[in-house]
């Protein structure tokens, strides 16, 4: 397999900065994505320090005029994006009769439009050469979850948006998947309350956290260019904790 050029969004920490680490060890030219420059910059001189090739690109991709920044940057430096993973996100959790209309809107640009954002700018792209990978990253969360009404929503969203985009660029030579993590060892999930954590344990079928490993692993599945009879696509990596939400519905 050739270099290809992979963009990497909400890779300065947790899943994301495990997939750029990841992929900068393989055969792939690494764009880190975020609005943190130091974290950005640290994680560019690490996969460099390794042997792989990577630039940090500072971006807030769920503003049009930045996101088509974003791409424009990744043409200058390295001619092309093969690789697409949508992984920038964040919550807010709040009962319905608590969350403000900032706490919807916040969550939904960040979590949904910029990925759609970002696929429009990569899609552009992919389709001129007839080959592409896009990885979005949604969440079990999906499937509901208490005081969660704008994430649920947002990741839903997600599912939904490569479900449709897989059907649109099906002639491209583009596969579009998502990747639906449960609960694993983030900066996010360390940011929990005890009382969040117990709650979250007492309701995980194998009694423990998963790392950004194993997501990892499921991305690498679908960016490889062997995989294109596989499009349309959600992969849970949950401990088994999608399987117990059909069972209770």
């Amino acid at each position: 397999m050739e270099e290809q050029v992979a963009v990497i969004t909400g890779s300065t920490s947790g899943i994301g900065e495990d997939i750029a680490v990841k992929f900068g060890q393989g055969n792939y030219k690494v764009v880190v994505v975020g609005r943190n420059i130091e974290r950005g910059n640290r994680i560019v001189d690490s996969i460099k320090a390794g042997g792989g090739e990577a630039i940090f690109v500072q971006s807030d991709v769920s503003q049009a005029r930045e996101c088509e920044a974003l791409f424009r940057k990744v043409l200058s430096t390295y001619g092309t994006v093969d690789i697409l993973v949508n992984n920038a996100g964040t919550m807010r959790n709040r009962p319905i009769t608590e969350m403000e209309e900032e706490d919807w809107d916040d969550i939904l640009e960040v979590n949904l439009k910029s990925y759609f954002l970002c696929c429009k700018e990569a899609i552009k792209i992919m389709k001129e050469k007839g080959y592409g990978r896009i990885i979005n990253i949604s969440s079990r969360g999906w499937l509901g979850g208490t005081a969660q009404s704008n994430y649920a929503a947002s990741k839903g969203g997600i599912v939904s948006l490569t479900r449709s985009l897989a059907l649109e660029t099906a002639r491209m030579g583009i596969t579009v998947n998502c990747v639906a993590p449960g609960m694993i060892d983030t900066p996010l999930h360390q940011q929990s309350t005890e009382e969040e954590v117990s709650f979250r344990m007492n309701s995980q079928p194998m009694g423990k956290v998963g790392t950004p490993r194993q997501v990892t692993n499921i991305v690498e599945y679908f960016a490889d260019e062997e995989n294109w009879f596989t499009t349309g696509q959600v992969i849970y990596v949950c401990g088994g904790m999608s399987v117990l939400a059909s069972l209770s519905s």
